[in-house]
């Protein structure tokens, strides 16, 4: 029975007069609904009534879910992650962020899907790594007069420099020391 369609190996199994079960798998290299293996094997004598196991190959790739969390992972990370998946077909490339390493976007076959969202085994999956190439640019509302503004506040006494054990310096209100 290896390697005929599923349909042809039950006809003639029906046709002698045997009862088979069906078990299935996923494996790309195999065509789509083909028995993989059979048990007992072929010109082995079965008992009367004992079913034939056939193991086939699935007519679809199973659907795998991309983790929920794959955005907050590191890229090698993420990548094995999917591989350990099952996904055979995962290629990375880098775009600008202002995160080194991060996963920023995950593609399946070309198209950017969000997280948890389910894919055939058989996608090809692009993992999109930031470069770290963006400067983060932090705003101060204060600005210029940040300086200033701190200077008075230490003067007035409402504020106080402390420093700690390890030397850092911070800046406290006076009332909650």
């Amino acid at each position: 029975m290896r390697w005929k369609l599923i349909d042809q190996a039950i006809d003639i199994l029906e046709d002698a007069g045997l009862s088979y079960t069906i078990d299935s798998i996923y494996n790309e290299d195999y065509a789509p609904g083909v028995v993989t293996d059979q048990s007992p094997n072929a010109g082995s004598s079965v008992k009367f009534a004992r079913p034939i196991l056939l193991t086939m190959n699935c007519l679809y790739p199973p659907q795998v879910e991309i983790p929920k969390d794959i955005t907050d992972m590191a890229g090698t990370d993420g990548v094995t992650t999917l591989k350990t998946l099952g996904f055979r077909h995962v290629t990375t490339d880098t775009v600008p962020s202002e995160m080194q390493g991060l996963i920023m976007a995950v593609k399946v076959n070309g198209r950017t899907v969000a997280a948890g969202t389910k894919a055939a085994l058989n996608s090809k999956i692009v993992v999109s790594i930031g470069d770290g190439s963006i400067e983060t640019v932090e705003f101060d509302p204060l600005g210029s007069e940040r300086d200033t503004i701190i200077k008075e506040k230490i003067e007035s006494g409402e504020f106080e420099v402390i420093v700690d054990s390890l030397g850092n310096k911070r800046l406290v209100p006076r009332s909650k020391r």
